[in-house]
Formats: structure tokens, sequence, C-alpha cells
């Protein structure tokens, strides 16, 4: 009897340290009346919260800088202020399709999307933004972290009566953060359209960052927006942002970009290039010396938005550089906008980790 205890003792103890090297945690948190999930690594402090509430959105994301072994805050927040989280004012951190006309045509059928962008009369960002998550399932391993949230469309959105179900996968591991998102057309018989993109503004030193797109195997080219933000049709070839000169302006006022441009162009001839390639946009700041790269799969996301504009209107130092499934007002201009017959799925990703 002595011998079985002891036995049993030394296998919960084994149990004990096997769990002990499971350096991942989930767990909850409320910001005031806000549901969020918290992803941590607590071997290193690195952590993603991601409001559950409001569309899966990323209100916080610190990870380890290598090159000097420090934590940093990498996303701009609203400080834990669920009034400012709600109103949203720069659509912060979260998981939308970009600016649209408000009206569009789909199968000899007219929409209209409501306006909240009053100047310019457009839609912007759809409406996943502000749905509340369901939480699917969550896990933990010593690899990283996992979260699972789902939404499901019911068709009564204004201007958008389709039925897509939504999956989002957000993974926290030791090489970084990243999202996976599933879309589904839940309607047996009825096609849907849609786009997707995510609106992270990147804490830097706006005039003193320098922006790399990834020209590996790719051209870009620069598309030409008109007075309402909305694509001309109109694309030049773009030789901007090779990391090399930093944006620019003063402090207090960058020079300002509000610009998309698209991976276009890869190389054939070229044994390393393939249509599901990794695109790898950096971001360096010259102030803290910090990089951050965004990843995205070019046939998935082969759009980018840059927006500098933030500085000026609110004071806070950031860039958005914006993964984009299709161009803005893409449900009228079609560029690189999904349709989905009845129960397809389609589904791609983007990730963030610090150099």
């Amino acid at each position: 009897m002595q011998k079985g205890v002891l036995l049993v003792i030394v296998a919960l103890l084994a149990m004990g340290v096997a769990h002990t090297t499971n350096h991942f945690l989930i767990k909850d948190q409320m910001i005031e009346d806000l549901q969020t999930k918290v992803l941590w690594n607590t071997a290193t402090g690195e952590y993603v919260q991601i409001i559950t509430d409001l569309g899966g959105r990323v209100e916080d994301l610190v990870l380890m800088d290598p090159s000097q072994q420090t934590l940093r805050s990498v996303l701009l927040t609203h400080n834990k202020n669920a009034t400012e989280i709600k109103e949203n004012t720069w659509w912060k951190n979260g998981l939308c399709h970009p600016v649209s006309i408000w009206k569009y045509t789909f199968y000899n059928e007219s929409y209209q999307l409501p306006i909240n962008d009053i100047p310019n009369n457009d839609a912007l960002h759809g409406f996943l933004v502000s749905k509340p998550m369901t939480v699917e399932g969550q896990s933990i391993s010593d690899e990283g972290a996992v979260l699972n949230l789902t939404y499901q469309f019911d068709g009564k959105d204004p201007g958008y009566p389709f039925h897509p179900f939504v999956r989002l996968q957000y993974t926290l591991s030791v090489s970084g953060f990243e999202i996976h998102i599933h879309v589904t057309n839940m309607n047996p018989t009825k096609p849907m359209l849609f786009y997707v993109g995510w609106h992270p503004y990147f804490q830097s030193s706006v005039y003193q960052t320098r922006i790399t797109l990834d020209r590996h195997c790719n051209k870009w080219a620069a598309v030409t927006l008109n007075d309402h933000l909305i694509p001309t049709g109109i694309t030049h070839l773009f030789n901007g942002f090779v990391g090399n000169d930093e944006i620019g302006g003063t402090y207090t006022t960058p020079k300002y970009y509000d610009k998309s441009l698209k991976a276009v162009g890869t190389y054939p001839d070229s044994a390393e290039c393939f249509p599901n390639e990794i695109l790898y946009t950096r971001l360096y700041d010259s102030e803290t010396r910090q990089t951050v790269v965004l990843y995205h799969y070019k046939n998935k996301f082969p759009i980018v938005h840059v927006l500098t504009g933030i500085v000026s209107a609110t004071g806070e130092q950031a860039v958005a550089i914006e993964p984009m499934s299709a161009m803005a007002d893409s449900f009228n201009n079609h560029d690189n906008l999904q349709i989905l017959s009845g129960g397809e799925i389609w589904s791609g990703a983007f990730g963030v980790y610090l150099q």
C-alpha cells in the first residue's frame, strides 16, 4: 500500500512538473462592462487582449523585442476605457471591410449600406466590428494559446442580406501573434459577396518610421483614390517604401499618407515565387530601433493600406498598415472581391512579430 501511494505521489508530481513547462494560459478579463479574453505567455510576459463583445477586436498586443530583450506595446489601445472602445472613432485594430460607396448591385439586386462617414458619403468598415462573438473553444499547449470566436450573420443587417458564418482563430505563440479567418456561406442556394481586412495601428514615432514593402517576388501598384477615398481604377507602379527613407515631416505633423497599395507582377522566372507566398511588410522605428513585421498571404491579402493621419487628429503616434483581401469599394469595382457559392469556404491569415 505504501509503495502504491508513493507511486501515485510520484506520478502526480511528474504531472505537476510537466504542467509547469506550459507557460501559456488564457484568462477572462473585464474592461468595465466589456468581456475580453487574454492570451498570455507567462514566461515572457507577452500577451494579447481580445474584445469578444465587439467583433473580436484586438485591444492590446505586447510582444518581446528579440533585438533588445524588452517587452513592447505593439498596437495603439483605448487605455482600457470602455466608452472609447465602443465609440472606436479611428477603428483601432478591428476586423472589418474597408471603405465603400454606400450602394452596390449584386446579381441585378440593388442594396444600400448605412452611411457612417457623412462628409464622404461612404459606408465604413462593415458590420463584424460591432458583433458579439461566441467563444467556440480555446486551448493551451507548450507551443501557444489558441482562441476561437465565431459569429453567424442572420441576413438582417441593412444592405447586407447574406449569411456568412465567421470563425476567427487567434494564436499567441513563441513566434508571435496570428489571426486566421474562416468564412462560410451558410445559405445553400444563394451566393454571397464579402471582403475583409484588419485595421491595426502600430505604435511608432511616425515621422521617423521606415516602411519596407516585400519586393522579393513582387512589384507594387499605388491605387489612385478620389476625394471621397474611393479607388478610381487608375494605378501606377509604386517605388516607395523601400526602407531607406523615413516618412518625414515633423513629430506633430508627419507626412500624410492615405494610400492603397497592391502586390502585382510576381516574377515568373524565380523558382522561389509562388502564388501563395507570404508577404512581409516591415515597419522600423528609427527612434526605438525596433522592427514590427506584418505578414500576410499574397493570394488572400494582396493589398495593404497605409495611413498616418491619426497623429494630426489625436496626437497618437502610430501608423496604420492594413492587410486587405480586396480593394476598397470592391462591392462595386470587384477588385479581388470574394464571391462564395452556397456552402463554399474562404480562409486567410495574417500575423505580427517583432524582429
